[in-house]
């Protein structure tokens, strides 16, 4: 065992029963506090997320002169960027975290200004692609550098051309959503190559459309994390989500709600929320493609190892852009609870051989990469077998700061 490893969490096996609610979405968040940092006029949000991405977008606007005010469950946000902006002699650092919507979002904000900035990521965040962003931001006329270890040198202001901007989206959409909303408009851009991740530009299209003329906005509920409650109940339940009254058409991974009524699970909606369980005929094997809902494949994997039968995910190179390669680290965690699988083409296709009865026989240790979602995957795994120990389990303030408690609660 590594001596690097932190804070362990100690996992127990059994079902998931009870009541919730579910996290707010730091997707619509992320997006919603970059607008208010451009907006003349105040604006709250409620419900903000217990999320490390937001908080660290949250002092990084702080940072730029934007006054932010804690009010209960929300923030008010005053103040205009970069008209908040004072001048500074110097290259003001912005440590900018792990997060992509963080990084992404916050580069194209930073080239509106006429200060030098360092923004200074870290974690796997130092090493993810960055190259569509600098080339759009240099092009339009800010002056960008690639410094050491994902640190990028930033100056601007911008010079907006007449015609169309076309934005490579072939490995993520986050960075035509930042530049999108930095300018408060996505008339002026163009995706090109746009094969995965289409909900979340749709997102933020939607998210602009409707930012005019509000004071108060409430922050959606997030299908991401709330996917993890949604697999423990269609295997177990029942399980009551609160906040729940259905899909959310911009959130590509509010699709759980629909495969799993696909595959035979229980979804009672009423005025009180949304109740969840499994059906007393079992599930039925599902197929999915990666590209439409990419963050939500490590938890349809958990789903499908413990459905008879064989389900099949496709594209899922997508996978290998994120926090770590996801894929293969889905393999890994397929292997150390022994459920079987076949690759094909390196990622083309994922056939899992999944079946009820596919019980490790013993607790498993679980070292994550620096990846929330792995960690709430494999929690997934202990409590569906015998249980075992989470280490660096941390990782999951990323997006849910609260997801040890919330799913404890469920017993």
């Amino acid at each position: 065992m590594s001596a690097k490893t932190l804070s362990p969490y100690n996992v127990n096996p059994g079902e998931g029963r009870g009541e919730v609610t579910a996290p707010s979405s730091k997707s619509y968040a992320n997006r919603l506090l970059i607008l208010a940092a451009r907006s003349p006029q105040d604006i709250f949000l409620r419900n903000i997320p217990p999320s490390s991405d937001v908080t660290a977008m949250t002092g990084i606007l702080r940072q730029l002169g934007v006054i932010i005010e804690e009010q209960g469950d929300g923030l008010l946000i005053k103040g205009s960027f970069p008209a908040c902006e004072k001048e500074a002699p110097g290259e003001i650092i912005i440590a900018s975290g792990d997060g992509g919507t963080t990084n992404r979002f916050i580069l194209p904000l930073l080239a509106l200004g006429k200060n030098t900035y360092l923004l200074t990521p870290s974690g796997p965040m130092m090493n993810r692609p960055m190259d569509e962003a600098i080339t759009y931001l240099s092009s339009l006329g800010a002056q960008v550098e690639l410094q050491d270890q994902g640190q990028i040198k930033i100056q601007g202001p911008l010079v907006l051309p007449d015609n169309i901007i076309e934005v490579d989206c072939s490995r993520s959409t986050q960075f035509i959503s930042g530049l999108a909303l930095s300018l408060n408009r996505y008339d002026l851009l163009s995706p090109l190559h746009l094969k995965s991740s289409l909900k979340y530009w749709q997102l933020t299209k939607e998210i602009i459309k409707n930012f005019s003329n509000k004071e108060e906005i409430n922050i959606m509920i997030d299908f991401s994390s709330l996917s993890y409650i949604l697999a423990l109940a269609a295997l177990s339940g029942p399980i009551h989500i609160k906040n729940c009254f259905g899909a959310d058409e911009f959130q590509a991974d509010s699709i759980f709600l629909q495969i799993l009524k696909e595959c035979g699970a229980s979804l009672r909606f009423s005025e009180a929320g949304l109740i969840v369980q499994k059906s007393a005929k079992g599930l039925t094997p599902f197929r999915v493609d990666a590209n439409d809902c990419p963050d939500l494949i490590p938890t349809l994997i958990f789903l499908a190892s413990y459905i008879d039968g064989m389900s099949e995910m496709i594209n899922l190179e997508v996978l290998r852009h994120k926090e770590c390669d996801r894929l293969a680290e889905m393999l890994r965690m397929l292997d150390l609870f022994g459920i079987p699988y076949e690759l094909v083409n390196e990622g083309e296709k994922l056939i899992i051989s999944g079946a009820t009865e596919h019980i490790c026989s013993q607790r498993v240790d679980y070292i994550p990469p620096q990846d929330h979602r792995m960690v709430m995957t494999a929690y997934l795994f202990m409590r569906k077998n015998k249980g075992g120990t989470i280490y660096d389990s941390h990782h999951v303030e990323k997006s849910f700061a609260n997801f040890f408690q919330v799913m404890e609660s469920l017993r």
